[in-house]
């Protein structure tokens, strides 16, 4: 016995050897294919983040919106054409008053106690508020904020853009009815902001490091997810 067993232990190590290198293979094959979804669901919903991006800065250049002349709603109404994930975009002054918008506001209404002003915290560049309730929309958005400031420095205020969470998951559900694992959209720091509709993720602790390796995840019932990554 003991010779048969000498006999097929290389045989054996040959096995595991083997068991082992088909392993990495599926493994690396799942992290590929998970890569590949988070990344091109990533560039889907990246579209109206751009948009915004995009007409917020056309809009700046305006004299008419920097000066907050009288077109300014008819120039913000023209920003939003063909965008229906963007609920809003806002013109306030330099105290944080609504001046213009394309939802319909009353003209000097006080933004300066709104969240997503006290975080521009001197911002000179664009930024992306935390998901809030809008004040305008009453809905679920992300804020995306333009400072403006004069050829002198001095603050003027800002213009912003109101892009709708739910239009987004909307979209996400008709991609993740199509994938066998699960998507969600998260913060920086792994909390959802977009939960997955099959499985209930509290947080992805290392939601960062999971743009470059697949990370693990465990359920409040035991199970056990692997998951990766793409920036939003």
């Amino acid at each position: 016995m003991r010779a048969v067993a000498l006999a097929l232990l290389p045989l054996l190590i040959l096995a595991a050897w083997q068991a082992w290198i088909v392993f990495q293979v599926t493994r690396d094959g799942v992290a590929s294919r998970l890569r590949a979804v988070a990344w091109g669901v990533a560039e889907e919903q990246r579209d109206p983040f751009i948009i915004a991006q995009n007409a917020l800065k056309i809009a700046a250049r305006q004299p008419e919106m920097r000066d907050i002349g009288p077109r300014c709603a008819d120039i913000l109404a023209d920003l939003k054409e063909g965008s229906d994930e963007i609920l809003n975009y806002l013109r306030t002054d330099a105290a944080g008053r609504g001046q213009c918008s394309i939802l319909p506001i009353k003209r000097g209404m006080d933004m300066s106690r709104e969240a997503w002003w006290l975080q521009r915290g001197g911002r000179q560049s664009l930024y992306l508020a935390r998901p809030q309730i809008g004040t305008i929309s009453r809905q679920p958005v992300w804020l995306m904020v333009l400072p403006i400031y004069d050829a002198q420095g001095g603050f003027g205020g800002t213009i912003s853009s109101a892009i709708s969470i739910e239009g987004l998951t909307m979209l996400l559900r008709r991609l993740e009815a199509d994938f066998p694992g699960a998507l969600m959209v998260a913060d920086a720091n792994g909390r959802p902001v977009i939960d997955s509709a099959k499985a209930p993720f509290a947080q992805l602790p290392r939601i960062a490091a999971a743009q470059r390796t697949p990370e693990k995840v465990s359920l409040s019932n035991g199970a056990d997810w692997t998951y990766v990554s793409a920036p939003l």
